[in-house]
């Protein structure tokens, strides 16, 4: 990048945050208060993190954006501390919930930050006070400046697990020219599937730094814990029988509740026993969901209101509205439909639900999966339904066929079983760029 797009794109970037910092502050406030972590966002750091900072050798920097970038992350440096346990390893994220998910790694040897903006003084700050050996960005979030940077103190720049969306590749594409040179920086960037190549050095990454590595996703499902004791528990607590059929809409988005409430009102026609369980993408729209139930009918209740209120009788329908408890919700489960694919689009990581043996099923809209998807239901260990109509008539299927249900549960999980080690082949090109960039130093 030359040194007139460097100029253009901070002023533009200066300029952009003066007048939409009042958005940004409240999409962040969403989650939480987010004047705490404006200091971090800004490299100014408290003296107990720059002393921790101090005290690091060289440590490898993960660039997370959110919860699911800090799994493919925790990965990989659960691996990396089998070869080299005193490793350092600084995290940063752009999302509270992120943070909070990453902040469960913290130790002497790990340090968790806010990411900082891509203001060349924030960002100058950050890297003259982590001193990385090798930023490592996880899935593909690409700044500028933070790449500038990188290149001129020698710290390379590598991109595991990367993605990229139809929409994305569009958008490289139009910028192709002014990327170019930024895409030429990175070391190396470590794809989930070889069809992935072609679309990527459309999008303006150099072929030759391309390299198929398979997808970390697998290796992040499979660190998911046991959990019967917590399922044995839970379902006491809720009333409900081992041999109660539990349908689990897994992360759904506005709408898809609604859907799942209709199908599941039609279903206990004929299936009295029939138990839903509700976990929405995000755990803040659980009083309007709540609400929802409630006036469907539904005897109702929420794990964040279980501690303190308890249970009067059995619900029909139970929401899991705390985070981080997705592999209950799973292990709980008969069968899993993935939200965000019928109402939404994009949709969500369904491998958490194959780790635990379950059947899934997921609408037309799985653009942020596609090529799992795509694969997956091709070697019919997932289903894929077309709309609402049709999701209710395959449900009613698994409902009623032991066998259909046992055949994809055994397809999905040996499916899911062969594709592990992702991580172990990541770490490999991780170390071997550490080694033979360690030592180098510049100043910004």
């Amino acid at each position: 990048m030359n040194f007139f797009l460097k100029l253009t794109y901070n002023l533009l970037l200066t300029v952009g945050l003066f007048f939409a910092w009042p958005y940004f502050l409240w999409r962040i406030s969403r989650r939480g208060n987010p004047w705490p972590t404006l200091p971090e966002r800004a490299a100014l750091y408290s003296s107990k993190v720059l002393q921790q900072l101090k005290g690091m050798h060289q440590p490898l920097w993960f660039h997370a954006v959110s919860v699911g970038e800090v799994r493919l992350a925790q990965a990989v440096i659960t691996e990396l501390r089998k070869n080299e346990p005193r490793l350092d390893v600084v995290i940063t994220t752009t999302t509270q919930t992120g943070r909070g998910v990453a902040a469960r790694l913290e130790d002497r040897h790990t340090c968790v930050l806010y990411s900082p903006l891509d203001i060349w003084p924030f960002m100058k700050g950050a890297f003259e006070k982590i001193r990385p050996s090798i930023l490592i960005l996880v899935e593909a979030e690409i700044w500028p400046n933070q790449i500038c940077i990188a290149e001129k103190l020698k710290v390379p720049v590598c991109i595991m697990n990367a993605r990229l969306s139809k929409r994305s590749e569009s958008r490289y594409g139009k910028f192709r020219f002014f990327l170019r040179p930024l895409l030429e920086k990175i070391v190396w960037v470590g794809l989930q599937f070889k069809e992935d190549e072609e679309r990527f050095a459309r999008a303006g990454f150099p072929p030759y730094k391309l390299v198929t590595v398979g997808s970390m996703k697998f290796d992040v499902a499979a660190l998911l814990p046991e959990m019967e004791d917590g399922v044995r528990q839970l379902r006491k607590t809720l009333g409900w029988s081992e041999n109660d059929f539990v349908l689990l809409g897994a992360s759904t988005h506005p709408g898809e509740e609604e859907m799942m409430l209709d199908i599941y009102k039609n279903l206990r026609a004929s299936h009295p026993d029939l138990k839903l369980l509700i976990a929405p993408r995000h755990a803040e729209r659980s009083t309007a969901l709540y609400e929802l139930c409630v006036s469907g009918g539904w005897k109702t209740v929420r794990k964040s209101s279980l501690a303190e209120c308890g249970i009067k009788e059995s619900p029909d329908v139970f929401i899991l509205d705390s985070t981080g408890e997705m592999a209950l919700a799973y292990s709980l489960a008969t069968v899993v439909f993935v939200g965000k694919s019928l109402k939404g689009k994009g949709g969500q990581n369904f491998l958490e639900a194959l780790r635990y043996r379950k059947p899934v099923i997921f609408g037309p809209h799985m653009q942020n999966f596609e090529t799992l998807a795509n694969w997956f239901v091709r070697e019919d260990a997932v289903m894929q339904v077309k709309d609402e109509k049709a999701l209710e008539a395959t449900l009613q299927r698994l409902v009623t066929d032991d066998g259909l249900r046992t055949a994809l549960s055994r397809t999905g999980w040996e499916l899911f079983q062969h594709q592990l080690g992702t991580s172990v082949r990541t770490v490999d090109f991780i170390l071997q760029t550490r080694r033979a960039t360690v030592g180098n130093s510049s100043q910004i």
